[in-house]
């Protein structure tokens, strides 16, 4: 599994990954204060994972922005993209959420399935 978790970061090229029965790629858990942005991950081939990508969070504050998803192949995954702002795996955090601005996704799958909790 691929995971973005620190902040605050920025300027971050994530490429040339494969998974194979993993988690996936994911950016969080997210909580307070986060400031991510810049973000690309490209050319990701994944199989048999419990998603492609996940953004994750439960309350928080701060932003995630800039941030493209290009060049993904997934093959028999549970989910293709997995955005859940009220992670139950995750303690809820004290404030409003984190912001998520111009997230650009290029994403080739041979099924799909899209979850979001926003």
């Amino acid at each position: 599994m691929t995971n973005i978790t620190q902040s605050p970061a920025s300027n971050i090229l994530v490429e040339n990954i494969y998974c194979n029965w993993s988690g996936g790629c994911a950016i969080g858990s997210l909580g307070a204060n986060t400031a991510i942005s810049n973000v690309v991950y490209r050319n990701v081939y994944t199989w048999a994972s419990n998603q492609m990508m996940m953004i994750k969070s439960n309350g928080g504050s701060g932003y995630l922005e800039n941030v493209v998803f290009e060049n993904f192949i997934g093959h028999g995954n549970a989910y293709s993209l997995d955005i859940d702002q009220y992670w139950a795996s995750m303690k809820a955090v004290a404030g409003d959420g984190v912001a998520l601005t111009n997230i650009t996704f290029n994403v080739r799958v041979r099924s799909c399935s899209l979850k979001i909790h926003d």
